[in-house]
């Protein structure tokens, strides 16, 4: 999973992964991890990109919450999984975690 907004206006702007780097003020490598979502957009970081790509700096911003959230709750589910074999044990037997919904 990536930072799929940042990685789309790079490409579509077809502005160089350096540039873009050098507006974020870090390295080509901590861009890399950026995109990766090893690395969280800072609110300043986000403002400069909405200035790079005459764009709402929030949607930088959430986009890269969102990713953050939802890295952590994948590693949330292994650290669990690991911890209780029982959480592994449902997911082979093909058992459903939520209920359906339906009405008796």
């Amino acid at each position: 999973m990536h930072n799929v907004l940042m990685e789309f206006c790079q490409i579509q702007y077809k502005v160089s992964k350096e540039t873009v780097a050098k507006s974020l003020k870090i390295t080509l490598s901590d861009y890399d991890e950026m995109i990766a979502g090893k690395l969280l957009l800072t609110p300043a970081q986000a403002k400069a990109l909405g200035k790079l790509y005459n764009a709402d700096s929030t949607f930088f911003y959430t986009a890269a919450e969102q990713l953050d959230h939802y890295l952590t709750s994948l590693a949330i589910m292994d650290a669990l999984k690991a911890k209780h074999p029982a959480l592994l044990d449902s997911e082979r037997k093909g058992f459903a975690t939520t209920k359906t919904g339906t009405s008796e």
